[in-house]
C-alpha cells in the first residue's frame, strides 16, 4: 500500500476525473459499474477491476462523498432512505460474514477434538 491507503497509485487527475463520473450517477437506480468506469477513465485494470475498486474505497474514506454500490455498480446516495437502504445492506453482509466465522470455528471444533486432548 502507498501511504495514501490504496494499493494503486491515484493521481490528482484520476480522482477528480472518478469524482466527476460518480456525481452523474445520482440515486441507487442510476448505478455505474466497474468495468464501466475502467473503461471512461482509461485505467488499465484487470478483469475484476481490481484498481477501480480500491480508486472508489480511496474515495469512501477520504472524500465527503456518500458512496452505496448494488451488484448493479457504484453510485451516489441521493437520500436518508437510500442511506439507510444501504447500511441496512452492510449490516446483512456484516452479520452473514460473522454466521461463517462462527460455522468454521464450530466445524473446526467439531473434527479436531482429538488435538486438543
Amino acid at each position: 500500500m502507498n501511504k495514501k491507503g490504496t494499493k494503486h497509485r491515484l493521481d490528482g487527475q484520476t480522482l477528480r476525473q472518478l469524482q466527476n463520473l460518480l456525481v452523474q450517477h445520482a440515486g441507487k437506480d442510476n448505478p455505474i459499474t466497474s468495468t464501466e468506469i475502467a473503461e471512461k477513465l482509461d485505467i488499465n485494470d484487470g478483469e475484476a477491476n481490481p484498481k477501480t475498486r480500491s480508486y472508489i474505497r480511496f474515495l469512501i474514506k477520504h472524500t465527503y462523498l456518500p458512496i452505496g454500490a448494488t451488484s448493479n455498480g457504484y453510485y451516489l446516495i441521493q437520500d436518508g432512505v437510500e442511506l439507510d437502504l444501504y447500511i441496512g445492506e452492510l449490516n446483512r453482509r456484516i452479520a452473514g460474514i460473522e454466521s461463517r466465522i462462527s460455522s468454521v470455528r464450530f466445524n473446526y471444533d467439531k473434527t479436531n477434538l482429538t488435538e486438543r486432548d
